[in-house]
């Protein structure tokens, strides 16, 4: 999957990120690589904003301990 930012507010833009958790799990916590971006109550979104274009591997774990990754490519229009 692609996201496209726009070169004039690219340090504006963020990416929605968000998962669905099983009822027992109350948090996601979200890492780009082993970075983590931070975390988001069940049901609700996490905005990143990427620092740079590029591909990266986007990580989910709810605070079940289960996770699932995708991979992205972030890149910059004008």
């Amino acid at each position: 999957m692609t996201y496209t930012l726009r070169l004039s507010k690219a340090e504006e833009q963020t990416v929605s990120l968000q998962a669905t958790v099983d009822a027992d799990a109350s948090e996601t916590y979200w890492f780009a690589g082993e970075q983590y971006l931070g975390k988001a109550p069940r049901g609700q979104a996490l905005a990143w904003a990427p620092s740079m274009p590029g591909h990266y591997v986007l990580r989910a774990v709810d605070s079940a301990g289960r996770s699932d990754s995708r991979e992205v490519a972030i890149s910059i229009a004008q």
